[in-house]
């Protein structure tokens, strides 16, 4: 639905979508719970481009700090834990 907006951070393809971004804006993140409404997953005819700068912090999922870690070629080392995968990303 037009109105949809992602109502948790969402990681798709290697791309941080933020709480509250709009279906327009996020158009690649296919349906799920994420979403604020029901959505089919047809693409609109313009999108901006999704947040991308938004650093992982506590309230990250520990896979979602894994897949930004990737998406910026940041090395995790032996990290194993959310405190310790923050840690090596802001370093």
């Amino acid at each position: 639905m037009a109105g949809a907006k992602l109502i948790e951070q969402v990681v798709h393809g290697g791309v941080i979508y933020a709480a509250g971004t709009a279906r327009a804006d996020a158009q690649d993140v296919p349906t799920g719970p994420w979403w604020s409404e029901p959505v089919t997953d047809t693409k609109p005819e313009a999108a901006d481009e999704p947040v991308t700068d938004t650093k992982p912090d506590e309230s990250w999922k520990n896979d979602d700090i894994k897949a930004y870690a990737e998406s910026h070629g940041i090395d995790l080392g032996e990290a194993k834990t959310k405190a310790d995968m923050l840690a090596a990303i802001n370093d």
